[in-house]
């Protein structure tokens, strides 16, 4: 599932070793994408005592019992996100509700408006983002029966659609080279400018967002279109908002009851309500945690990117097994030669423009012998150079000196396994243990970002092991952190809450069972803990001592310091929800979280297996 932009443009902790930042190489900075120390506000790393204390966490009510996150669809992006209808709305045939493939949007916005001017109950099967849109037309004033033209325009292109449709003479390639030109066509029209009317996005801004976003990959020839399948064409279907559901499970109070909103009067002068379901509100909590930009969030390790289509794919690894970090390009011998690297200990600032870090050259390993070196950024002029020498290497960060450097390109940062296991160990004992707080996840290495919000962990530590005995194998012994004198191994198990295959319209049925409670699931890792003279610890590796085969490991971890609310950012595309969340999303929030009902209706419901339901709701009034 993608990440929201603020994560994706390279948010990175660092993991610092001990003491104060000065101008010495006798201080070391253990991993540019762990520092616990400055970025997480830890006073200092725990000793090997406080991790044997206790070894069982989890986050708990105030009366003591496990406080489970609350789980939710991830809204892909191939369903059309939050703007996904419940089931039809006024017509049985209508397009909009499949899943995927079939679309008419011109159709989709006029249904909308004729159910938001009917009288009693408002279709249930608006989806999330057009209850939204609806609460939003009614609080801040919006005519949306002025956005008739822009409707118009959109049903010509429905009509160019149903005869494409219609039409079976057309071999599967022809259809989808066709749906993606319809794509484009609708795509075009919800941009174009209508003078003074402006945009759909004007009278229906979640709604426009998601079918926008649904248009802008189904239209592309690199993306696989929805529903179809094509070898030629990549697989989109894991993109979606879990980076706003899991925060939001973690750090808002799981929807207890339906919620019923009034919207006034319709034309004819009757009273209209809108209902908000527990998957409603679910719903557009996930939206609004999904395009926050909170200040106070902290961010461990780098987005990795490889194997987006297969997740089942091996990263890139070295000749031990262990994953790599990096690679660069040198000018050699006349050509462009491609160098594989892992970053084992980044070194202070001295003069915050420069950085200084020592690398493992994975492709000159010797009889079992590294061979180390040096990468100096410039972070003024964003320039990057090589050496081996170290003298040198300190010497262009402490006295400006650029001889014997070594200019280098297009340094990337694989972003694999750059999760310290000591940062990984230490956020989970803090968070989870300390600040009764979950975190998230994104348990996959690879492009493709699953994140899962974590509430549970429970640790096997082994006894210390002193890394000077000859005797003693360690495959990780060349990326020990300086200092290094005993290590420990590490078993943890972490659970994790899980996505159901579809949004549920209502999450609180017996019929059921208990939803959240049937979505914990639960990943094991194994990991080494290194530890200084003091028993303080310093840097960990995945695996075990004898080897780095691993199956999992975390690709990130992200979470809060302390209780928050979503700040969505003043200007953008998503600006209408800045203005909308306090006073409809937070409201209706906080409105299902009572104790009591205000009244019970019989309605019918969708499903996401089959026939509708004939269902009793409990909901609760909410003036907005």
């Amino acid at each position: 599932m993608k990440l929201s932009r603020f994560m994706v443009l390279g948010l990175a902790l660092s993991f610092w070793g001990c003491g104060p930042t000065q101008n010495s190489h006798t201080q070391e900075q253990i991993d540019a994408a762990n520092n616990l120390l400055k970025r997480y506000g830890l006073a200092e790393m725990p000793l090997y005592s406080e991790l044997i204390a206790k070894l069982k966490f989890a986050t708990h009510t105030e009366a003591g019992d496990e406080l489970i996150p609350w789980t939710d669809s991830y809204w892909p992006t191939t369903e059309k996100g939050m703007a996904h209808r419940w089931g039809p709305v006024l017509d049985k045939e209508d397009l909009n509700t499949n899943a995927e493939g079939d679309f008419a949007f011109g159709a989709y916005y006029r249904t909308a408006l004729k159910a938001s001017d009917q009288s009693g109950w408002l279709s249930l099967n608006l989806s999330p983002a057009e209850k939204f849109d609806l609460t939003y037309q009614t609080l801040f004033a919006i005519d949306s029966k002025k956005a008739d033209t822009l409707m118009s325009a959109l049903e010509t292109i429905d009509g160019d659609l149903k005869a494409l449709l219609n039409d079976h003479q057309r071999s599967d390639k022809e259809r989808i080279a066709a749906k993606r030109a319809l794509a484009t066509r609708y795509l075009d029209q919800l941009n174009t400018q209508f003078g003074t009317l402006g945009t759909m996005d004007r009278y229906f801004p979640m709604t426009t967002e998601g079918l926008r976003n649904w248009l802008s990959k189904a239209e592309s020839s690199m993306y696989q279109f929805p529903g179809e399948y094509s070898e030629d064409a990549q697989s989109w279907s894991w993109e979606g908002l879990c980076h706003g559901w899991a925060p939001a499970a973690v750090m808002a109070a799981e929807p207890k009851h339906a919620v019923r909103v009034s919207l006034g009067q319709n034309t004819e002068g009757k009273k209209k309500d809108l209902l908000f379901s527990e998957g409603d509100i679910r719903g557009l909590l996930t939206k609004a945690w999904a395009e926050a930009a909170n200040p106070d969030m902290f961010f461990v390790g780098r987005r990795c990117d490889a194997n987006v289509d297969d997740v089942g794919l091996d990263i890139r690894k070295n000749g031990s097994g262990r994953g790599i970090g990096g690679t660069f390009y040198r000018w050699k011998d006349n050509q462009s030669t491609e160098v594989p690297f892992t970053l084992v200990q980044e070194y202070p600032r001295s003069t915050g423009e420069n950085s200084l870090m020592r690398i493992v050259l994975e492709d000159q390993w010797k009889d079992n012998v590294p061979s180390f070196a040096y990468i100096i950024q410039i972070l003024n002029t964003g320039t990057y150079f090589f050496v081996q020498d170290e003298q040198k290497a300190f010497a262009a960060i402490e006295h400006h000196s650029e001889e014997g450097l070594e200019a280098i390109q297009s340094l990337n940062f694989l972003g694999c396994w750059d999760v310290n296991p000591a940062s990984f160990h230490t956020v989970l004992m803090q968070n989870i243990g300390k600040d009764n707080r979950g975190l998230i996840m994104d348990r996959t290495r690879s492009g493709q970002v699953w994140n899962q919000p974590i509430y549970k962990v429970e640790f096997e530590v082994g006894a210390l092991q002193d890394v000077s005995n000859p005797a003693s194998a360690d495959v990780a012994k060349a990326y020990r952190a300086p200092g290094t004198v005993s290590v420990a191994s590490v078993t943890a198990t972490v659970y994790w809450s899980s996505e159901p295959y579809r949004a549920r319209f209502s999450y609180h049925d017996p019929e059921v069972g208990d939803m959240d409670r049937d979505h914990i699931e639960s990943s094991v890792y194994q990991y080494t803990l290194e530890f200084d003279k003091d028993q303080r610890l310093i840097g960990g590796e995945w695996g075990t001592l004898a080897s780095f085969d691993t199956p999992e490991s975390p690709d990130f971890i992200f979470g809060f310091r302390r209780p928050a609310e979503p700040m969505i950012p003043r200007y953008g595309e998503t600006a209408y929800l800045r203005k909308g969340y306090d006073r409809i999303v937070k409201k209706i929030h906080q409105c299902s979280l009572q104790e009591k009902t205000d009244g019970e209706v019989t309605l019918t419901i969708p499903s996401p297996w089959g026939q509708p339901q004939v269902k009793n709701f409990a909901y609760v009034d909410c003036k907005l």
